[in-house]
């Protein structure tokens, strides 16, 4: 199930639409009915308001509330969320006391420009889960009656928006069974995209870090994982059952699994077999009893745990192995604490393993906790801010992770592909299907990147343009579909059909291999002939998205300078565009439309020692200072590939040399050819941080 090709909200037409959202109102409530903890409801928000603020005509939130099991409950109504909502948004919320009937479609059919409804608790009709209990037995609906609850619901909007992941790996009505457009809600589309770069093309290396009680409980978790990390720590009382059988560790009164006893020597195998380093605690703090007032100690596998003792955290000695793995991680996915974080005696190593994550966040990596008992430790702690995502779903992230597809997600809408409604005649429709000639450009009009498509016969573009989140299609799964491991080492243009040029392209692929890590993904370039290089090729945009994203660890040019050009015009493309959507300011698009200056003009700008390096300089070294990826990057020239009688070898042993060299930083400042970046200091970088590629 793929995670990152799923449409949002912020992709649909809004304005003048019933939009029908489902929501996750669980919140807690105490004896009155009083909610107790509103951090649902608040989470929420940024999608309902962008509904409203986007022209809506109507919003309908619907959500279930508690397990009333099919039978209406006054103490699961949703008024008191009503009342909530009221506060919240400072406006009227109109409560509907149902959430399906004729009444409710009757209410929702026309409504005034601008309402926002809120639906009575799903659960009261058993077609939500497909079932209902009557007289303390479970009933199974009616097909024909879950048919009508969902063709009501389908009724009350023209298109519909999912932001309740935490119910994603349900089946309910609510989640699969609107036949209308299916879009992910700011919560929901945030869920997946952190999922989608651990579980789709994680940055490397990728650790995972497994608590809980039972091996069974976590047994599908690990098989999955195991197929793609690099590296996995294993904690909480489920280590215990791996020390004693595989590793013959004394583990006195710690919780044994009986039956995960038998499938632990095949889960270390398994690791083995795919060169998984696995990390478990060798020192373990102990308690007389599972209580906040046991009597601690401490023990190592050496000692082994005493009997009439139980170990409830991890020790010093564990938490700064664990530590080391967490500071070379890249990626790293956390489901299940190391430790009874519940009792303040046995919370340190939880809390020690929090901090590294935190640290190791700030210092760039992807940081991921799935949700769970683990989420609760991390906003107990204060981490929950401070690391990239906090999952909301607990067993939403379970399943997830446990290689399962979530219903929720699966019903949602693809991304659209291909061409835009804005496609002006036939021709031009085809060749941008086909992907050909095609360069990125700024539509001035709507301050929007897109894709222009560009006449081989005569060079004048036909305004074409798609948004950069739509095309390219540069999703995880696409760029592992589209790129191979090994870089295609081939130009045609200057080739042709040679096959002993073909030969030293091949050598020079396979020493590029080597030289960088073996595990490295290659995305490829093939800038083609003198007639294409007349534009900037989408290939290069292709390339540049998928190594922005993390989706190949290394880029392998071919052909000259202005393959490597477009690349890093293409990647500051990126960049700006990214900057101006996390913060819209005047200044942010000015830097933005200055990227658009520089991609725009990369067809006329000389191959001169001057502006061009002095400008490829500037944007190599933007892209090194914010995503340090300095020396992942390699231009193979004609030359270096043996074309011109060259000696191949002399160059396969330079493939990775990057020299720093400030001598362009005068020419350019001095430089006519870089636009105005409104404002932006463009004497930000020091000496040290100018590349040039060689």
């Amino acid at each position: 199930m793929a995670l990152s090709n799923k449409l949002s909200i912020d992709q649909l037409d809004l304005k003048d639409k019933r939009v029908l959202i489902r929501v996750d109102f669980n919140v807690p409530q105490d004896d009155n009915g009083n909610i107790t903890n509103d951090q649902r409801i608040v989470a929420a928000l940024p999608t309902i308001k962008y509904a409203l603020e986007k022209g809506a005509k109507s919003v309908v939130l619907m959500s279930h509330l508690g397990r009333p099991d099919g039978q209406r409950n006054e103490k699961a109504t949703m008024a008191p969320v009503a009342e909530a909502l009221k506060k919240l948004l400072n406006r009227d919320v109109k409560y509907l006391k149902d959430c399906v009937g004729s009444e409710v479609e009757q209410a929702c059919a026309n409504p005034e420009h601008g309402t926002l409804f809120l639906l009575e608790n799903l659960r009261f009709h058993g077609e939500e889960e497909g079932q209902a209990v009557i007289d303390g037995k479970k009933v199974k609906s009616k097909e024909e009656d879950v048919k009508k609850f969902r063709d009501s619901l389908t009724k009350l909007g023209d298109v519909f928006v999912n932001d309740a992941f935490g119910t994603a790996h349900r089946a309910h009505s609510s989640m699969v069974g609107v036949n209308l457009e299916k879009a992910s809600g700011f919560l929901m589309k945030k869920e997946l995209e952190y999922f989608a770069k651990a579980l789709e093309e994680p940055a490397k290396p990728f650790l995972a870090i497994l608590g809980g009680s039972k091996v069974t409980d976590k047994i599908k978790l690990i098989e999955n994982m195991l197929d793609k990390v690099d590296e996995m720590i294993i904690g909480g009382a489920m280590a215990y059952t791996f020390k004693k059988v595989v590793y013959n560790v004394k583990i006195g009164n710690s919780r044994f699994d009986e039956d995960g006893a038998k499938i632990v020597q095949g889960l270390v195998e398994k690791a083995k077999k795919n060169n998984v380093k696995l990390h478990f605690p060798t020192d373990h703090v102990t308690g007389d009893k599972f209580d906040a007032k046991a009597t601690v100690g401490l023990a190592t596998d050496e000692q082994g745990i005493p009997e009439g003792t139980m170990g409830l955290d991890i020790g010093p000695k564990s938490v700064e192995e664990f530590t080391a793995a967490i500071k070379r991680a890249k990626t790293i996915l956390w489901n299940g604490p190391v430790g009874v974080f519940e009792f303040e005696s046995f919370q340190k190593g939880t809390v020690a393993l929090m901090d590294a994550l935190v640290e190791a966040t700030n210092n760039g990596a992807i940081s991921i906790i799935g949700g769970g008992d683990t989420a609760t430790a991390a906003a107990k702690f204060g981490a929950e801010e401070k690391v990239s995502h906090c999952s909301t779903g607990g067993g939403a992230s379970l399943e997830l992770l446990e290689g399962k597809t979530l219903p929720g997600v699966a019903a949602l809408t693809d991304k659209k592909k291909g061409c835009s409604v804005d496609v002006d005649d036939e021709e031009s429709a085809k060749c941008f299907e086909n992907w050909n000639n095609l360069s990125v450009c700024l539509n001035n009009e709507t301050k929007g990147w897109g894709v222009m498509h560009h006449s081989m016969s005569d060079r004048q573009p036909n305004a074409l343009y798609e948004e950069l989140d739509l095309t390219p299609d540069a999703t995880p799964e696409d760029i592992k579909r589209n790129y191979r491991k090994k870089a295609l080492l081939y130009h045609p243009d200057k080739c042709g059909d040679d096959p002993e040029a073909t030969k030293k392209f091949q050598r020079v692929s396979h020493a590029a291999e080597v030289l960088l890590d073996p595990q490295s993904r290659f995305a490829y370039d093939n800038n083609g002939g003198r007639e294409q290089s007349q534009t900037v090729d989408l290939t290069n945009q292709n390339v540049a998205v998928a190594f922005m994203k993390g989706c190949a660890d290394a880029i392998i040019f071919i052909g000259g300078g202005l393959a490597v050009e477009c690349f890093f015009y293409a990647s500051l493309v990126w960049m700006s565009t990214e900057l101006y959507k996390a913060n819209p300011t005047d200044e942010s698009f000015a830097y933005l439309h200055g990227a658009s200056g520089f991609f725009a003009n990369a067809i006329s700008i000389t191959r001169s020692e001057g502006p061009l390096k002095a400008t490829l300089v500037f944007t190599a070294s933007v892209l090194f200072r914010v995503f340090e990826r300095a020396g992942r990057v390699i231009q193979l020239t004609l030359s270096s590939a043996g074309c011109k009688d060259n000696d191949t070898d002399e160059y396969e042993n330079r493939l990775e040399t990057v020299e720093r060299n400030s001598m362009y930083r005068d020419k350019f400042e001095k430089s006519h050819d870089v636009p105005s970046a409104g404002g932006v200091d463009k004497r930000l970088l020091s000496e040290e941080d100018f590349f040039v590629l060689t």
